[in-house]
């Protein structure tokens, strides 16, 4: 498997298959070499189409939604709103669901590595915040961890709270999970639950909140 067949023709070999020598970012996970390939050995190809799908709902989510509705736009700009006219400089994602404890770590190469850049798309420095630190852990260890400096701490931090209902539906043990979560925004005033589409294969459930008691205090809340 090769971009360049001239390049594998010149060395007498036959490229076995011709792949795109662009996928970077978001598109990685679904090419045939960079993640995808990888991935469909793993999980096996029913669960790979699977992802296919969903990332094909989510797609048709943000090229049809009106931006009021439109998950990955309302994200995207209160990710600007939280960096920019906040000062945050870093989001925290709890995935309250073992099967997504390396959500954090994928999202930390989505985001950061695509925008965290001090230049534009012309190479211009730009005279504004970029990407945060993404960091994050499954919800019910990091309870016991770093969840005291997110409630009672000084700095605003942004989370993204996520479960998949439908994981733990399936599994009766982790129903307590589902329990624990829906105690979680209470420490929050200003928490607003974002659903996925419903066409989506996961139907998580998102919640971003500030949580700081310093800035609960101020009255600080996303709209």
């Amino acid at each position: 498997m090769t971009a360049n067949a001239a390049g594998a023709a010149a060395l007498g070999r036959a490229a076995g298959a011709r792949v795109s020598d662009v996928g970077l970012g978001r598109r990685a996970l679904f090419g045939l070499v960079r993640g995808g390939l990888a991935v469909a050995l793993a999980v096996g190809m029913d669960a790979f189409e699977e992802l296919l799908e969903g990332a094909r709902a989510m797609d048709t989510h943000f090229r049809t939604e009106p931006i009021e509705r439109n998950i990955p736009a309302v994200l995207a700009l209160l990710e600007i709103w939280y960096v920019n006219f906040f000062g945050a400089q870093t989001r925290a994602v709890i995935p309250y669901c073992e099967d997504l404890r390396d959500l954090p770590a994928y999202l930390q190469q989505l985001e950061m590595e695509s925008n965290g850049k001090r230049v534009d798309r012309d190479g211009s420095e730009v005279d504004y915040d970029t990407a945060p630190i993404v960091w994050g852990a499954t919800g019910t260890p990091s309870q016991h961890s770093f969840h005291q400096l997110l409630h009672q701490g000084t700095r605003l931090v942004p989370v993204d709270f996520i479960v998949a209902p439908g994981v733990a539906a399936r599994r009766p043990r982790r129903r307590r999970s589902r329990r624990t979560l829906s105690r979680r925004p209470r420490r929050s005033r200003s928490a607003t639950p974002r659903r996925a589409p419903p066409t989506g294969p996961s139907r998580a459930i998102a919640l971003r909140a500030p949580w700081s008691s310093s800035a609960s205090r101020r009255g600080r809340s996303a709209s």
